[in-house]
């Protein structure tokens, strides 16, 4: 199975597990880590390294630079970056894909993990964001971190936005 459609069903397991049990991680940094490692057990072992300058190089990392500032004052980094199998130049590797998170953010977050996917100069091939909410009734939370499901910070979808 080729890399891409691996990296489409992990996000969509991901997602659906998350539904499931929501509290597997208490940050949004430890969804990072647990989607790498679901995305890395997925992978066949003859796709988890690519070859770069003649150095075994891990083909999923997290909180990869970008290869622009990308309107910023400095380089960002990618939550999650996958490589391209014909890596050239180490510190400037062209993405296969990368996956930006949010968890319990705002719009804003989720409209500027977009703009900088949608860069001209993001060098990502395949742009994936995955946002997601955990949410509880005021009084029952199970964590003060979760949201109410009215929360003024949830897009609820009625108004025309272009993102």
């Amino acid at each position: 199975m080729n890399k891409l459609k691996i990296i489409r069903q992990t996000i969509t397991s991901f997602c659906k597990e998350f539904i499931v049990h929501p509290y597997l991680c208490y940050t949004e940094h430890g969804q990072h880590a647990l989607f790498y490692s679901k995305l890395f057990a997925a992978l066949q072992e003859d796709q988890r390294y690519i070859t770069c300058q003649q150095q075994k190089v891990c083909a999923i990392q997290k909180e990869y630079p970008t290869a622009a500032k990308l309107d910023k004052p400095r380089r960002q980094h990618w939550d999650i970056a996958v490589l391209q199998d014909d890596a050239i130049q180490y510190d400037y590797i062209k993405l296969l894909a990368a996956i930006e998170f949010g968890m319990n953010e705002a719009e804003e977050h989720l409209v500027e993990d977009i703009r900088r996917l949608e860069h001209p100069e993001s060098n990502v091939e395949n742009k994936f964001v995955v946002h997601l909410y955990r949410l509880s009734q005021s009084g029952q939370q199970f964590s003060g971190r979760d949201w109410s499901p009215g929360s003024s910070q949830i897009n609820s979808g009625t108004g025309q936005r272009n993102l």
